[in-house]
């Protein structure tokens, strides 16, 4: 199977895998789901934030960050959230082979992953105050 084939492949996976653990989230966090208004309760199932949410509410809509950092100004204290995406670089390369008897198979083609920020969340005041995207192309 060619790789692209098998990256899409893990890619449908891992989002199944992350309308399941939607549901587990609100599940491990019940409590805290059930204080929220029924109108977030329902974003959050659709895994939709807005300005204005807990951080709770953003953990359960989107799952526990991949990075957190805090920026700290003279007026305020800013935290901020980030999530990950691996994905194919936008440029393959190409590496010898170690089959260095098979004249046909002489190179490899390596498409090399990269990290891509898909979410960024910034909390000012126990809330969201900025949302940020990665927009496909």
């Amino acid at each position: 199977m060619p790789f692209y084939r098998r990256f899409y492949l893990l890619a449908f996976l891992l989002l199944l895998a992350s309308c399941a653990s939607l549901e587990r989230r609100i599940q491990q966090n019940q409590t805290v789901f059930n204080q929220l208004p029924p109108e977030t309760q329902e974003r959050v199932r659709n895994g939709v934030i807005i300005i204005g949410d807990s951080p709770d509410a953003v953990r359960i809509a989107k799952g526990p960050p991949h990075r957190t950092s805090l920026r700290q100004t003279e007026t305020s204290r800013v935290e901020i959230w980030r999530w990950f995406s691996t994905q194919p670089a936008p440029y393959p390369y190409t590496i010898p082979s170690s089959r260095r008897f098979d004249p046909y198979t002489s190179t490899v083609e390596v498409m090399p992953l990269q990290e891509v920020e898909v979410l960024r969340v910034e909390f000012v005041d126990g809330t969201v105050s900025m949302i940020e995207e990665l927009q496909e192309e």
